[in-house]
């Protein structure tokens, strides 16, 4: 479910990076859209594009916040399978 706006800029040749995605998923999650965000970052593995550090960290903190632990634990074990550090704020969760 990548939203209307990216999905014209993709079909019209601009390239858009994990981090520009990565915008979308934040405000996403900020506003309570877990749902979507969830499927954006689907749409994204999709299409080849793998989660960076931070996507992964921003998903998985509104995943805690919403009360879904099992989903938040799923992109807890990806972000330790795709050998990335779990920092400070990631521990407290």
């Amino acid at each position: 479910m990548i939203p209307r706006s990216m999905s014209k800029m993709r079909d019209g040749g601009v390239s858009l990076v994990v981090a520009a995605y990565g915008v979308v998923i934040s405000g996403l999650c900020k506003n309570g859209q877990l749902n979507k965000a969830m499927r954006v970052i689907t749409d994204l593995a999709m299409c080849g594009f793998s989660s960076d550090k931070m996507l992964l960290m921003t998903i998985m903190d509104a995943c805690f916040k919403a009360g879904n632990l099992k989903a938040a634990s799923g992109f807890y074990r990806e972000l330790l399978a795709k050998g990335f550090e779990p920092d400070a704020v990631v521990l407290q969760l």
